[in-house]
């Protein structure tokens, strides 16, 4: 259950490692789950990889694992929410979500989620697909405020935690 997503890489590593998927992303006018994310569960063509989408209100970062725990923190599955920006989260084993009283709250969300979901269709595709090619339009007009902002702004940029040296902390 994830808000943004514009990375297969979790994907492809469940799919190597034999691992059922069911994906839950949102679905509104800033595109945050890509075309290219909902191409490959269209692609498995499998019952063991399923993508559903909510429109707006979602904004969870809960990866989980079944059987195993999960991940409940602040990152989208974006190459910026892993690589890029700081974020934060924990991940909790299936003992510690069960002891400390998670596994129910995360089983209700869920619950809410996937009853307010609609399973990815061809149709929805080409929908994101159109949506996609009308937002390059606006986003070719925001490169220029952003080359702005970037020479302009009077607070230096912070580098990503992956670049900052471990020893730092």
């Amino acid at each position: 259950i994830v808000a943004y997503c514009d990375s297969k890489r979790l994907f492809d590593a469940c799919k190597r490692a034999g691992k059922k998927l069911s994906f839950y992303g949102r679905l509104d006018q800033s595109v945050p789950v890509t075309s290219i994310v909902l191409e490959w569960f269209l692609r498995q063509a499998s019952p063991n990889y399923a993508c559903f989408l909510l429109r707006g209100g979602l904004h969870a970062k809960i990866i989980w694992f079944k059987g195993e725990g999960a991940y409940i923190g602040s990152s989208n599955l974006t190459d910026n929410g892993w690589w890029n920006n700081i974020e934060a989260g924990v991940f909790l084993t299936q003992d510690e979500l069960a002891s400390n009283e998670v596994l129910d709250g995360l089983e209700r969300i869920a619950a809410v989620v996937h009853d307010n979901s609609i399973r990815l269709t061809e149709e929805l595709y080409g929908f994101v697909q159109a949506l996609e090619a009308k937002r390059a339009g606006v986003r070719s007009g925001e490169r220029g405020i952003d080359d702005w902002f970037t020479k302009n702004c009077p607070i230096l940029e912070i580098p990503s935690l992956a670049a900052v040296d471990e020893t730092t902390f």
